[in-house]
């Protein structure tokens, strides 16, 4: 006698098993959980329609209940009834909510559940059945067999990268679940020194916001939960594939488990591999600046690898730290390259325009001991220049009044100071627009003696663009006309004096 479930199935199917695919897992787990030894699966397309899932266990047939509990009902994803065959007894449980119970009369051992093929469903065939056996069974250690067409047996089970002791092994695994090959392979164990999960470090970068998915798997086989705080938020380089039943109950404990493994890792990399741990940092160095810096956690174990773009070239924090223990800043890109060949000049000055490079600067007080760090402005720097000597004064002060009168229209004042190096004539500082004219160099002292107020302008106006291109500024529609004109000028003013020199002659 047909009996009603006490639930809304569909609904409830709905709610449990968002996606159908779950269908053959939750079989599989059904075998798993009762100790069987084996299992066979013989899909709908090898079998005239019906699929069928067997191992050689017996249980005890649903007494009424919804049998969800165990896994069974999930067949109803796929198929209008679930057919379970143990023990003598045969239930048939079905989409519209009711179940039969009767006796048959076999000698078969074991048990099997029946799906029949719905029309157009091709979850249940041979293809996409030894594809979601392999995804969620292959870490079983109870052998799954798939039934192939022809009369061949496809055994879907491989061993577990954390039970492998072949590396080349694990990398292969790697390479497949990551799509590509990975950049390093992490043991991870527990405090008594057992493996029980790898993690594999990722050969990009991923987006500062991806939410890194891994494979946990319980008596063999792939749980749902995927894990997404199962790292520390610093270790976003890396997905691991691990025993989930060897993780602590505690979630944090567990993350902390976890992130002490990959710590252990990026240590042992600076000390014995430092040529892999340069390339970790170089693949995964924007990411690890943006994580780092809202991460204590992370900058205490990264930052001294970490590169900085510096007046001397690219160097980590820690050959910076070497060479300096004051370490000077600028917060965007063009002042930096402003002030990079005054404020470099003797020891390595920073650029900060990169994404959170300011922030993780800031806290370097707060990591190393005796480090201290400043910010620099334009004014900072002009403000320290020297004067130049008083006996220039005059011929000085002429000299700014003739290149002010000719850079009035674009708008940039000019300034009269001494500094290193002296083969660098001018430096342009923005905000205000100032030309820095350098009395140090032997161009702007021969300037200050030209008596020709034509050529003295002209040639300010050359060194106002080539200071804009020096400090890669682009030039404005006015710059180029000033250039165009000093340009011509100083063409005409030679052609002239070639003419007067050949008239002497004559």
């Amino acid at each position: 006698m047909a009996k009603a479930f006490r639930v809304d199935l569909p609904t409830l199917l709905k709610l449990r098993y968002p996606d159908p695919q779950r269908y053959l897992a939750e079989l599989i787990r059904h075998s798993v959980t009762r100790n069987a030894k084996r299992i066979r699966i013989v899909p709908a397309d090898v079998n005239r329609g019906q699929f069928q899932i067997s191992d050689d266990g017996d249980m005890t047939v649903p007494d009424g209940r919804l049998p969800g509990e165990d896994g069974l009902v999930a067949g109803l994803l796929v198929s209008d009834s679930v057919t379970l065959t143990s023990a003598g007894t045969k239930w048939v449980g079905r989409i519209s909510g009711t179940h039969t119970t009767t006796a048959v009369d076999d000698d078969l051992t074991g048990t099997t559940v029946t799906l029949r093929r719905r029309r157009g469903e091709t979850l249940l065939n041979t293809s996409k059945v030894v594809e979601l056996a392999r995804r969620y069974a292959e870490m079983s250690p109870i052998p799954v067999d798939v039934s192939m067409p022809g009369g061949a047996t496809q055994t879907v089970n491989r061993q577990p990268p954390w039970l492998c002791e072949k590396p080349l092994e694990i990398a292969e695994y790697g390479a497949e679940l990551l799509d590509a090959d990975p950049l390093d392979l992490v043991a991870l164990k527990k405090p008594t020194g057992e493996t029980f999960g790898v993690a594999y470090i990722l050969p990009t970068s991923p987006a500062p916001r991806a939410v890194q998915k891994h494979s946990l798997y319980r008596d063999g086989l792939l749980l749902e939960d995927e894990g997404a705080d199962l790292l520390p938020e610093w270790a976003f380089f890396a997905r691991c594939v691990l025993d989930a039943g060897a993780l602590p109950d505690d979630r944090d404990e567990a993350r902390a488990q976890l992130g002490q493994s990959l710590r252990s890792w990026l240590l042992l990399l600076s000390a014995r591999q430092p040529r892999r741990l340069t390339q970790f940092v170089n693949t995964h160095h924007l990411s690890l600046k943006i994580h780092a810096a809202q991460d204590p956690e992370l900058a205490r174990i990264i930052t001294r690898w970490l590169p900085f773009e510096t007046s001397a070239g690219r160097l980590t924090l820690t050959e910076l730290l070497g060479r300096t223990r004051h370490v000077r800043y600028a917060t965007t890109r063009d002042v930096f390259r402003q002030l990079a060949p005054i404020a470099g000049r003797n020891t390595p000055f920073v650029n900060a325009g990169h994404l959170h490079d300011v922030k993780l600067l800031e806290q370097l007080p707060d990591l190393y001991d005796d480090v201290t760090v400043e910010r620099v402005e334009v004014a900072d720097i002009v403000a320290d220049l020297d004067d130049p000597p008083l006996s220039d004064r005059v011929a000085q002060l002429r000299l700014r009044k003739v290149a002010d009168s000719a850079l009035a229209a674009t708008g940039c004042a000019t300034v009269v100071k001494s500094f290193e190096p002296a083969s660098l004539p001018v430096l342009y500082l923005g905000d205000p627009a100032t030309l820095c004219l350098n009395h140090r160099s032997p161009i702007i002292q021969h300037l200050a003696r030209l008596s020709d107020q034509t050529v003295l302008s002209r040639t300010v106006q050359l060194l106002h663009a080539q200071a804009r291109l020096h400090g890669h500024l682009p030039l404005r529609g006015v710059d180029t006309e000033l250039l165009s004109g000093a340009l011509l000028d100083l063409v005409q003013l030679a052609a002239l004096e070639e003419d007067l020199s050949g008239l002497d002659h004559g």
